[in-house]
């Protein structure tokens, strides 16, 4: 069973101790979220007023 910490109770800081997290810069770093993704035009169109 795993153990859950609230978020409340848990700092930036904690979390780069616990699981060694790190700042990334590099644009790179997740590509796959940016690679071939379809076109959002239900937002766009949210975003620009024009609701269907």
């Amino acid at each position: 069973m795993t153990n859950t910490i609230p978020a409340e109770n848990i700092t930036l800081n904690v979390l780069r101790e616990l699981f060694g997290l790190e700042f990334v810069e590099s644009e790179d770093f997740f590509g796959e979220w940016q690679a071939n993704l379809p076109e959002l035009l239900y937002v766009r169109s949210f975003c620009q007023g024009e609701r269907n």
